[in-house]
């Protein structure tokens, strides 16, 4: 996530939707993230809490924001998130964590075929992506939504409506030719349970398996 009070945005991180990269194209406008220290002494000593010195989770879903932040402020706030077709998103980071022996979930991923990856992550807890943005009243609360499949295009909407110039890290890498289609790595029953744990980003961004 990225507040920022001299561009006055907020970016909501959707987990595997281009987030890194938009956080380091971003992150010199935003403010710093508090240490964890003072933060937990204030809340334990009662003090006023200042939404600039808030700790919010990485990837805090935007009902957090809302809470913590003054409404005047968010409402002034240009705020935005990117999403990314789920059965896409599965089969890259399932693809990631097999590559990546140092990753702390690789040794508990080894071995699962990609269904079995789907329901892993369902019950560890992977929420959807809409929810992640989702206000309290359950719209969409961001004024913004990317899409990982057209990053660049959208990503250049955002820096005209902050007000920044510039490019974002890796969006005009070419793709590698051998690289497998994502599609092929699913086989009926994981394509058919990620559009049943995942029909509402399906439904709300108007994605499909073809």
């Amino acid at each position: 996530m990225l507040l920022s009070e001299s561009h006055s945005f907020l970016f909501v991180h959707v987990p595997k939707a281009a987030g890194s990269s938009i956080t380091r194209a971003l992150g010199e406008w935003a403010l710093p993230r508090p240490h964890s220290t003072p933060a937990r002494l204030g809340r334990l000593l009662g003090l006023p809490r200042d939404w600039r010195k808030f700790r919010f989770p990485p990837h805090a879903p935007f009902r957090l924001f809302e809470k913590r932040i003054p409404e005047k402020v968010l409402s002034e706030m240009f705020k935005f998130a990117f999403v990314r077709n789920p059965w896409e998103r599965f089969a890259s980071e399932f693809a990631h964590l097999n590559r990546n022996q140092k990753h702390r979930r690789h040794s508990e991923i080894k071995g699962l075929s990609l269904t079995e990856y789907v329901e892993y992550e369902f019950k560890r807890g992977r929420r959807v992506q809409r929810k992640l943005i989702a206000n309290s009243n359950g719209n969409i609360g961001v004024d913004f939504v990317g899409k990982f499949e057209n990053l660049e295009e959208d990503f250049s909407t955002v820096c005209k409506k902050i007000g920044i110039q510039i490019a974002l890290p890796h969006a005009n890498a070419n793709p590698n030719p051998n690289k497998k289609d994502w599609r092929d790595r699913f086989d009926k029953t994981a394509q058919m349970r990620v559009g049943e744990l995942f029909a509402e980003d399906i439904e709300a961004f108007g994605y499909s398996f073809d």
